[in-house]
């Protein structure tokens, strides 16, 4: 196998400096025609492929930002679990009721984390960055989403799926931003979303269409800010229909398809 082209090499066959076949590399537009298709001709003679790591080096960034998932869909994988051990003492008030449904082993994508990851992507090409996706499967000590902090320039997460002592000795090195979930006093930017407010808006829609007949909500995991958010809104445009939640039921799943499958069937 022949030595790898360098940026001397394509220098050396184009007659210029390395400084000007970075700027054609970088910035084509403002090197002249001529000396600039020289550096291209060389770059396509030789087989050139500029080293990332290396540019990372000489600029201190990387061009790179960071999604770190934490891994829902091992749960899948997993024997199914009875419902009422997710209850706990920071659930909200209201019944779990136990699923007894036989789950058909296909694949559950996610479809929230399939958006997020479509629309991180296609900012981040739209910015000039590529985009490095990371999933917490089997990561108690966090050394997956800490590996990644150090090859990145920016690193997303998904809120509660890195702890805040983590992701603080994080943000000291590189901006964090948490995706869903309130800021809960730290020194991070978030984006939020408008979850009770929204799940108010179409529960009375609901109200309106179904009058005085039964409610069912399809709650989140019992640690979900936006599962709570969620039910938080329900709750309250329920009560001011002058509703009862007593007569709401209720039960949980885990944003997979396959939990709304089997909790809707019944």
């Amino acid at each position: 196998m022949s030595k790898a082209a360098t940026v001397y090499d394509v220098a050396d066959r184009a007659g210029v400096s390395i400084a000007t076949v970075s700027r054609v590399l970088r910035s084509p537009d403002a090197v002249r025609p001529v000396t600039r298709e020289r550096v291209l001709d060389a770059v396509a003679a030789l087989g050139y492929v500029p080293s990332g790591s290396a540019r990372g080096l000489a600029e201190r960034r990387t061009g790179v930002l960071g999604l770190y998932f934490p891994g829902f869909d091992a749960a899948e994988d997993a024997p199914p679990r009875d419902a009422l051990s997710a209850a706990d003492s920071e659930a909200p008030p209201f019944a779990i009721v136990r699923e007894e449904a036989e789950d058909d082993g296909r694949h559950t994508s996610m479809l929230f984390l399939d958006e997020v990851l479509r629309g991180a992507e296609l900012e981040a090409w739209k910015q000039g960055f590529v985009l490095m996706v990371g999933v917490g499967r089997d990561d108690p000590d966090r050394s997956t989403v800490r590996d990644m902090a150090g090859r990145v320039d920016g690193l997303m997460v998904l809120a509660s799926s890195v702890p805040d002592d983590v992701l603080a000795r994080l943000a000291r090195r590189i901006p964090v931003v948490v995706l869903s979930g309130p800021p809960r006093g730290d020194h991070y930017d978030h984006v939020t979303v408008s979850n009770a407010e929204a799940v108010a808006e179409l529960t009375r829609h609901v109200l309106a269409q179904v009058g005085d007949g039964r409610l069912a909500f399809l709650a989140g995991p019992a640690d979900s800010p936006d599962g709570l958010q969620r039910w938080e809104g329900f709750a309250a445009a329920v009560a001011e229909a002058g509703g009862s939640l007593d007569d709401v039921t209720v039960r949980r799943g885990d944003f997979t398809r396959a939990s709304g499958c089997r909790t809707t069937c019944w």
